[in-house]
Formats: structure tokens, C-alpha cells, sequence
């Protein structure tokens, strides 16, 4: 005699409905958390790209100025950078 015969069939079925019902929300914790970490992975990401097109643009605007001009922006830079 098996052990499902032996219990009622109530019994069965809400541990059936209570099985699936765990199951059920395990599936979505585990598809919201790999969702969150694409999601999070894609804002990092993009803002990789942002801080590479700022330091991009900082490398054309070094370069498009002699190197007086790129010393005297620098020094005014540091002189009234805050706590420094």
C-alpha cells in the first residue's frame, strides 16, 4: 500500500495546491531576481559608456588647446578646486 493511498483525498490535494503554490512563487522570485540583475547589469553599462564619452570628450578638449592654455586652465583648476 502506498503512501498516497493511505492519506485522504483532501489531504492530497492541498498538499498538491500547497507544492504547487511554492513552486509557483519560487519560479518568479528566481525570474524577478534575473531580471534585477540585467537590469542592474544594464545600467551599469550604460553608465560605462557616459563616463567614456565624458572622458573622451575631455581628451578632444586637451587636445584642441596648445599646452599653455591647457597649463593655465589647469593651475586656475587647482587653485579653485574646493578643499584644496
Amino acid at each position: 500500500m502506498s503512501i498516497l493511498t493511505r492519506i485522504p483525498r483532501r489531504v492530497a490535494c492541498a498538499l498538491a495546491h500547497a507544492a504547487a503554490l511554492i513552486l509557483g512563487l519560487f519560479v518568479a522570485w528566481r525570474f524577478g531576481r534575473a531580471a534585477g540583475v540585467a537590469a542592474f547589469t544594464l545600467k551599469a553599462a550604460e553608465a560605462r559608456v557616459k563616463l567614456l564619452q565624458q572622458a573622451a570628450e575631455v581628451r578632444r578638449n586637451v587636445e584642441a588647446h596648445d599646452h599653455s592654455t591647457v597649463s593655465d586652465k589647469l593651475s586656475g583648476w587647482m587653485r579653485d578646486k574646493p578643499g584644496g
